[in-house]
């Protein structure tokens, strides 16, 4: 469940959906991150890089889906293009059929993704984030 009623910050470039909603934790000055994100979703569990779709994703796009196409969202805040893939044919047409709608709550996490030593962390380059900030502060 989600609140229309949150204004979420603007999506930089290439910022994943899960670093807004810590962005706007950030901004809101508060100390509880699950108490405080449960306004923006209630399908806050494991808020980990090892999904490339959860329940929480739905809820955090649909803030967007007025001023960015969906397929926009995918292919430039999330890991659907790394993970790719790593999907059977049955996983894509199964992400895409249910995103389409936007709809019912899922969670994709690949099968094959068991072959990535560290898929399951969080990782990031230190002069891209350097950059970043740099530019987006």
């Amino acid at each position: 469940m989600m609140n229309n009623n949150v204004e979420l910050p603007y999506l930089f470039p290439n910022e994943h959906l899960l670093s807004v909603l810590a962005r706007w934790f950030d901004l809101t000055g508060r100390n509880d991150f699950l108490m405080t994100c449960k306004k923006v979703s209630s399908n806050l569990t494991k808020l980990t890089p090892s999904a490339i779709w959860r329940p929480v994703f739905r809820d955090l796009a649909s803030h967007y889906k007025e001023t960015m196409p969906l397929e926009v969202i995918l292919k430039e805040h999330t890991l659907l293009p790394y993970y790719r893939s790593f999907l059977t044919l049955t996983e894509l047409e199964l992400f895409n059929d249910e995103l389409l709608k936007l709809g019912p709550s899922f969670k994709l996490l690949p099968k094959l993704q068991q072959n990535l030593k560290y898929a399951h962390y969080w990782r990031w380059c230190k002069e891209c984030a350097h950059d970043d900030y740099e530019e987006y502060g």
